[in-house]
């Protein structure tokens, strides 16, 4: 049986999987039998600070750097 489940990983410092979304330390069992959608999991991701621009995601650390850059 072949299973999968979705993660974001984050595109700034981060590309090489540092840091995603949900951890990869946090994920289950459950996270696998049954995965959250597409659309759910940008909206949790969002809840906890993430933001997906022109389809980059980008973690809070780096979403908090971007706009203290501005």
């Amino acid at each position: 049986m072949i299973r999968s489940t979705k993660v974001l990983f984050c595109s700034e410092m981060h590309g090489i999987g540092d840091v995603t979304f949900p951890p990869l330390d946090e994920l289950t069992v459950d996270s696998f039998i049954a995965p959250p959608s597409t659309r759910q999991l940008r909206r949790e991701a969002t809840i906890a600070g993430w933001k997906c621009i022109r389809g980059v995601d980008y973690c809070e650390g780096c979403m908090a750097a971007k706009e203290d850059a501005r």
